[in-house]
């Protein structure tokens, strides 16, 4: 997952282009917020303070191992394999 994250002294403000640009291409943003973030940009970017949830990856399990690799590739699994 890709994501833009960008910090600013005084909180994110409409001039930002790095940030419209990241939203142009359908990043995420994770940035912080302040009195003065216009609320157009509120909903559509998220303050790594209190709006997380949706941007962080879930956890997933993958058919792609390091073990199932090895097993593909003919070699033998395990940490002492490796050293071997």
């Amino acid at each position: 997952m890709t994501a833009l994250v960008a910090f600013f002294a005084h909180g994110l403000r409409a001039n930002n282009t790095t940030v419209h640009a990241a939203l142009d291409a359908g990043v995420p943003v994770i940035t912080n917020w302040d009195e003065g973030t216009p609320h157009d940009l509120r909903r559509v970017t998220h303050d790594y303070r209190t709006d997380l949830a949706p941007v962080l990856p879930r956890p997933s399990v993958s058919p792609y191992t390091w073990d199932r690799l090895l097993k593909e590739l003919g070699c033998a699994s395990g940490p002492s394999a490796a050293v071997a």
